[in-house]
């Protein structure tokens, strides 16, 4: 017979390997141009955002802060800062919700049209459309048009025996650089503290503010 030809055995291959991912910055939790921004919470639900969080935090100012629609919102130790938006609520806007914000929680440095810190805009209910600040508590260095700190349409605001609304700004020729509120709503000072905001602490004038 004959001889058969002779096959090369395939020379081995390495096996592929997969390509380890790569490292990717954190992403933040929404980037929205709308108000009030990424995070929300809404009607029948509680959102509690504690211990040690960074809530929302853009080192670059990127748009985005809290929605609380209906819901109820609880702050605890947490820092909700440098957010931005061209409308309401640089922070957090609370819309017919109640926001409570407990020891260690900051509100600062967030730019808004009205409300840099947090806009509460309600349908005439006050008392479902409410912030409370407990001690330790502090809302700081926002600004806005129109109430830097806080803006209450329509809202209740509490600051509790503790708490602190200090150094935001409202724009030029404008009022409420601590806390605006509108004719229908109810700011409640209890030992609270409303100082050093510019060009006023609130708008209208109250006794407990500054």
């Amino acid at each position: 017979q004959a001889p058969q030809p002779v096959t090369k055995p395939a020379t081995p291959t390495t096996p592929a390997t997969s390509a380890a991912p790569a490292a990717t910055a954190p992403k933040p939790v929404a980037t929205t141009p709308a108000s009030g921004g990424g995070y929300s919470t809404t009607a029948y639900r509680q959102a509690h955002l504690g211990t040690n969080a960074n809530a929302i935090y853009s080192a670059v100012r990127t748009r985005f802060g809290i929605t609380n629609i209906g819901g109820t919102l609880i702050l605890e130790n947490t820092a909700v800062r440098k957010c931005v938006t061209t409308g309401l609520g640089g922070g957090i806007l609370n819309f017919g919700g109640t926001t409570i914000l407990k020891r260690d929680s900051t509100v600062s440095g967030n730019i808004a049209a009205t409300g840099g810190g947090i806009q509460l805009l309600g349908e005439g209910n006050g008392a479902l459309n409410a912030l409370t600040m407990e001690a330790g508590s502090v809302v700081s260095d926002n600004e806005a048009e129109q109430g830097g700190g806080i803006a209450a349409v329509a809202g209740t605001v509490t600051l509790e025996a503790g708490s602190s609304v200090t150094g935001n700004k409202a724009g030029p020729g404008a009022t409420g650089g601590g806390i605006f509120s509108s004719s229908d709503s109810t700011i409640e000072v209890v030992q609270g503290t409303v100082v050093n905001n510019t060009p006023d602490n609130c708008e209208p004038n109250l006794e407990t503010c500054g």
